[in-house]
């Protein structure tokens, strides 16, 4: 009997454990579900912000674009290496990178991503590129054997020095920015090596003790304890190859001086030179010391200082600043780092980024994050996202509206109560109303078993329009308006969604539904507009029927799972997609061949649904 009874005890513990496992399970994902969501908020805030600051400084007509992937990790990672990338060209400024790692308080990713969004509007106000470097100042070098350099070569120096004389003309002209670019450097330059792979000891150490003060002799923003910090474990490092961090400090004090583009570029193939010695004598050391060993080449020491000193997948090609700033004259010269406290103590970066992310400006801004949250909605589409639709393809979007209407009209007829057919023959039948109960003063005017609107349906068009749309935007605008149009002739509730990602995503003709050309713009990541569905239907007993138009492969959720409900019904159009869309989990996948079906197949799929349901 004992027993029996312990029997019982062991498996209401192990029902107990197995059941504790689960809730903890299902709070993991809701956590990371709600991470993802805070993340997108907080994008959305931010490209906002930063697109007020682009009109303030004189580049208004620069967009921005932040893009992040679905996967969250556990750990802290850096926003700079792998995948993740940002970059500025003529139009725009484009930051890919993940959501915050579980343990990264949203704070730090904020001022982070702020940190980044400056970075490259310093580029596009303040840097000359590299190869406009080079065509204006190599008359400098003339007669000399740097003539005959090419510019993949220097392209590493100049990422190093370039960056470093950009911020500094940043914090010169808005010095309050230093607060965001002190957290992102930190995490950039004090992050472990993204290339160990093929890395010996000594050589892991090498680019670790190098690497940081490379990248922060001309940052005199930064607190005097990091820089003397990496500015020690140079020389520490350096003496092995007979370098000292002051040899580094000069070469960048010289670029960042120089009044013209030929002392300039003589000043960036100074600095070449010494990382081309500096690097090489790395790479070469441990096969003097053991020979056969598999150590890194030069390339892959290249590979794993750039991780480091420089983002390796940034783009440069800014523009003339037209605020009226110069980068011959915009940066400061960089001060040497004064002793203060204990520099190498591991808390000295993590209380600096407190003192960063404590400030009242970051507190307005997570408060403003929080508002957008508990908002929920998507915003409307700004005007400048459209042109007017000339009349000749509103001719083509209005017949398709009365296309669509007239084939609702007829299934809605073929589906009504008897005394709506008679009606139309000449007569009514009475009984079809119902009388007064007891004690009522009036007759009911509304038929008995009939629906006012005649489809008890909520109808929502969410349709991509990331950058691989831009040559089909002219018919979907126009399908997207004869679906309004259609759904308010027939009185049929209806939500028109644009979607690309959380920045790009918006709602249009809320507000009114004069036919516009919408234009394309930023990834393919649906998640911001299948979040806003719950927000929709606002209507009791209503079916949501979400057609979903894309172009090709999603960057985010592989499936339409987590947003099915028993009440909605998910239909999914695909332009030359097949194969992409058939696994996402839609209950009807139709694929077309052309953007001009598009019209005509949801058309077919409104009547086909009225007339099933």
């Amino acid at each position: 009997m004992n027993g029996l009874r312990h029997e019982h005890e062991r498996e209401a513990a192990r029902r107990a454990i197995a059941e504790g496992r689960q809730r903890a399970i299902v709070h993991d994902r809701d956590f990371v579900n709600h991470r993802l969501v805070m993340a997108r908020h907080a994008v959305g805030v931010l490209v906002n912000d930063h697109r007020a600051f682009l009109h303030a400084v004189g580049h208004g007509d620069v967009e921005v674009e932040v893009t992040l992937s679905q996967g969250v990790g556990t750990e802290r990672r850096t926003l700079w290496g792998g995948a993740d990338t940002a970059y500025t060209s003529m139009s725009n400024i484009v930051v890919k990178l993940p959501p915050p790692a579980l343990r990264t308080p949203l704070r730090h990713f904020v001022v982070e991503v702020r940190g980044m969004l400056h970075h490259q509007t310093g580029h596009v106000r303040f840097s000359v590129p590299l190869s406009e470097l080079w065509q204006r100042g190599v008359h400098g070098l003339a007669g000399t054997a740097d003539e005959r350099l090419s510019l993949k070569a220097l392209q590493l120096a100049w990422d190093c020095v370039e960056d470093q004389r950009m911020e500094a003309a940043v914090v010169r002209a808005t010095p309050r920015i230093a607060n965001y670019f002190v957290p992102m450097v930190l995490a950039h330059v004090l992050a472990e090596s993204s290339v160990v792979g093929y890395m010996t000891t000594f050589q892991r150490q090498a680019v670790d003790q190098l690497a940081p003060w490379l990248a922060l002799a001309g940052r005199s923003y930064m607190p005097d304890d990091v820089r003397l910090g990496a500015r020690d474990d140079f020389d520490a490092a350096g003496a092995t190859f007979g370098v000292t961090s002051s040899q580094w400090f000069d070469l960048v004090t010289r670029y960042m001086s120089a009044t013209d583009e030929a002392a300039m570029l003589q000043a960036l193939v100074a600095a070449h030179r010494f990382l081309e010695r500096l690097m090489g004598d790395v790479a070469r050391h441990d096969r003097a010391e053991a020979p056969g060993m598999n150590a890194m080449t030069l390339s892959q020491v290249k590979e794993a200082m750039a991780a480091k000193v420089a983002n390796p997948s940034e783009k440069h090609q800014p523009m003339k600043d037209s605020s009226g700033n110069q980068p011959s004259d915009s940066a400061t010269t960089p001060t040497e780092p004064q002793p203060a406290g204990d520099a190498s103590s591991p808390h000295a970066a993590a209380a600096i980024i407190d003192r960063v992310i404590s400030s009242v400006e970051v507190d307005e801004i997570m408060a403003r994050i929080d508002a957008r949250a508990n908002d929920g909605t998507v915003d409307q589409l700004s005007p400048e996202q459209s042109t007017p639709m000339p009349e000749y393809l509103v001719g083509q979007a209005r017949q398709l509206s009365w296309a669509i209407a007239d084939a609702l009209e007829v299934y809605r007829n073929q589906k009504s109560p008897m005394w709506v057919r008679h009606q139309e023959q000449g007569y009514l039948d009475p009984l079809a109303y119902r009388t007064r109960a007891p004690g009522e003063r009036s007759y009911r005017r509304q038929p008995q078993m009939w629906d006012s609107k005649g489809f008890g349906v909520h109808v929502s068009f969410l349709a991509d329009r990331s950058g691989s749309m831009h040559m089909n935007m002219v018919p979907l605008s126009q399908a997207l308006w004869a679906v309004k149009t259609a759904c308010d002739t027939l009185d049929i509730p209806s939500t028109m969604v644009l979607w690309s990602e959380a920045t790009s995503t918006a709602r249009v003709m809320e507000d009114d539904d004069i036919p516009v050309l919408y234009r394309s713009a930023g990834g393919t990541d649906p998640v911001v507009a299948l979040d806003d569905l719950d927000l929709h239907v606002t209507g009791e007993g209503l079916h949501h029927l979400v057609i979903v138009f894309t172009d090709g492969e999603w960057n985010a959720p592989s499936s339409l799972t987590q947003w099915k409900q028993p009440d909605r019904t998910f239909v999914m159009i695909g332009l030359d997609c097949e194969r992409q869309i058939v696994d996402k989990g839609a209950d009807l996948v139709i694929p077309i061949s052309s953007i001009d079906e598009l019209g005509r197949v949801v058309k077919w799929v409104l009547a086909d649904y009225v007339e099933c349901s």
